[in-house]
């Protein structure tokens, strides 16, 4: 009588970024029959370090399943760190950034505006980055900002520069989607630099009723029921 090999639970082998848990490769599965070992071994992943596995990265194959993530980490960080209760407050005008050491999202973060910030990384190159609370990035400069644990304003106080504006809106009438990042949320505000009032999903539809142009060329939409986004993460219909 022939002997039956049964198969085992198989390995299941995740490779995430260590500092926001994205995935940086795609998933593997590792099959095999009941008895038989395996070994996960970190493969060579290009831009990124491997910084260390959890899990049993070797064993024999049973009736149980195994979970291993490897973590890796941008090789051009040297060193990342989670914030809480942290503020930038502005100085001077400051450029923001999608990516770390990418093109300028055409934004800016004007002075007395206090920001929450979420996180930050030393690069190889010696630069500090902060990520804000909406996944936009600055790099820090001690003439520009200064970062904090107190916030340092209430939440019903505007910078000094934004009390008592009226901004000259253009009324239009247009059918558009948030274009952010997938997964993520997208900070409303009463007006153009002003509080945030609530958050959008990418890819939620919205009616865009008005339009602005700040004193820096950047264009905002009010949206219809909710409030005003920059015109960066809005893809018109």
């Amino acid at each position: 009588m022939a002997e039956i090999e049964l198969m085992g639970m198989p390995v299941w082998v995740y490779a995430k970024n260590i500092d926001d848990q994205k995935p940086v490769a795609p998933n593997q599965l590792i099959t095999g029959h009941v008895g038989e070992p395996y070994q996960v071994e970190p493969a060579e992943i290009d831009g990124y370090t491997f910084v260390k596995a959890k899990g049993e990265t070797n064993g024999v194959l049973n009736d149980e399943m195994h979970t291993v993530t490897l973590y890796y980490r941008p090789a051009h960080y040297l060193e990342a760190q989670k914030l809480t209760n942290k503020y930038l407050h502005i100085k001077q005008p400051v450029a923001t950034y999608l990516e770390m050491n990418g093109e300028q999202d055409g934004s800016n973060l004007w002075p007395d505006t206090v920001v929450p910030v979420s996180s930050r990384v030393a690069t190889q190159d010696g630069t500090f980055w902060y990520e804000l609370a909406d996944s936009r990035w600055v790099p820090f400069s001690m003439q520009n900002m200064q970062l904090s644990s107190e916030r340092g304003d209430r939440s019903d106080e505007q910078p000094s520069w934004l009390k008592n504006k009226v901004w000259d809106t253009k009324k239009i009438s247009v059918m558009g989607v948030i274009d952010f990042i997938p997964n993520q949320t997208l900070n409303v505000y009463d007006q153009p630099y002003g509080q945030v009032i609530g958050q959008l999903a990418d890819g939620t539809p919205v009616n865009l009723i008005e339009e602005v142009t700040d004193g820096a060329g950047n264009l905002w939409y009010h949206l219809d029921q909710y409030g005003w986004v920059s015109s960066l993460y809005v893809k018109i219909k």
